[in-house]
């Protein structure tokens, strides 16, 4: 049984620019809590909404983890994977049942794949969880058009000497010459 439980919502700009089918499949490629829950889009309050609005996710976090393949099984009942899979197929095995793979990754992945949604402006996602022993952690992702973002990790509550906050922060920088010889300039 889970200890950690709480919610994770996400804030734009006014000025914010970009294309929100795209963000809502980039946010969908991506698992926020233990619950296979996905993002919608909802134009009328807010432009995106969490399946889970209404109700507390076990493990919650705004850090989250790649969905990096699912095995879905065919009208054959032959099973097939599909590697790097859209956020549209990945709401498809959610909803059918089918394996999902996921995997730990870091913020330079994570800005490479958001900020192409992001014409101006820049989107924070924001979760806060609490633990049965009274702890608790509020993670704030912040990610803008320039491919820049940073993370912010705050924890407090019974089983910490004193409140800790953790920062990361990734910015990236045009490519030298010689990257860009090689074909890698970072984005």
């Amino acid at each position: 049984m889970s200890d950690d439980y709480g919610k994770i919502s996400i804030n734009l700009p006014p000025n914010f620019k970009g294309d929100v089918v795209e963000l809502r499949n980039t946010l969908n490629r991506f698992g926020w809590s233990n619950d296979h829950e996905q993002w919608d889009i909802d134009y009328q309050d807010h432009p995106f909404c969490h399946s889970s609005f209404n109700r507390t996710l076990q493990y919650p976090t705004a850090f989250p983890y790649y969905r990096y393949a699912i095995d879905v099984m065919d009208d054959d009942l032959t099973i097939r994977r599909i590697n790097s899979p859209s956020g549209p197929e990945i709401v498809q095995a959610i909803e059918d049942g089918d394996d999902i793979f996921s995997e730990e990754c870091d913020l330079d992945l994570i800005t490479r794949i958001f900020a192409p949604t992001i014409k101006e402006g820049w989107i924070e996602i924001f979760s806060i969880s609490s633990s049965k022993d009274g702890s608790f952690r509020a993670i704030t992702l912040i990610i803008d058009a320039s491919y820049n973002s940073k993370v912010t990790i705050f924890s407090s509550g019974y089983g910490c000497e004193k409140s800790s906050t953790e920062e990361y922060v990734y910015q990236w920088s045009t490519p030298s010459l010689e990257e860009l010889e090689l074909g890698d300039t970072g984005k």
